[in-house]
């Protein structure tokens, strides 16, 4: 069954990282939009105190690797940070909404029609605002 969209918040550095409110508020404009989501949170997230906020009965917490592919396959689409998981859902072919900051998405977006970039002008993630993302994540979705 259908996942729902999956919300990936963690990288590997916490620069790359979209502030956890905003990923929090993108999960409130889904559910009232009849969309549910999944989080998945690892390692590094559970050393966080903030990600104790994260609903942990729509979270998946450190599985491995090819139960979160699993998961992948079966979601409406992905929002994440520039992570490995991000690569992930993209070679799955699911809708894939990527956020990018101080990386450059040139060289490290994954690829395919079905990955929609979001850029943050100032290179700060904090710079990327929710409606922006929701936009982005609705238009590929629509385009599945």
């Amino acid at each position: 069954h259908d996942t729902g969209v999956i919300l990936a918040p963690g990288s590997g550095s916490r620069a790359k990282n979209w502030p956890l409110e905003r990923f929090l508020e993108l999960a409130d404009r889904l559910a009232a939009a009849g969309r549910p989501t999944m989080w998945l949170l690892g390692p590094a997230e559970l050393e966080r105190r903030e990600f104790a906020r994260v609903p942990r009965e729509r979270a998946m917490v450190n599985e491995p690797i090819v139960t979160v592919a699993a998961a992948l396959s079966r979601a409406s689409a992905c929002v994440s940070n520039d992570s490995g998981v991000v690569h992930l859902s993209a070679a799955l072919g699911r809708p894939t909404t990527v956020l990018f900051g101080p990386s450059d998405a040139r060289v490290w977006a994954p690829r395919g029609d079905h990955v929609h970039v979001v850029r943050s002008a100032t290179g700060e993630m904090s710079a990327i605002g929710v409606a922006e993302v929701m936009a982005t994540l609705e238009r590929g979705i629509a385009e599945q």
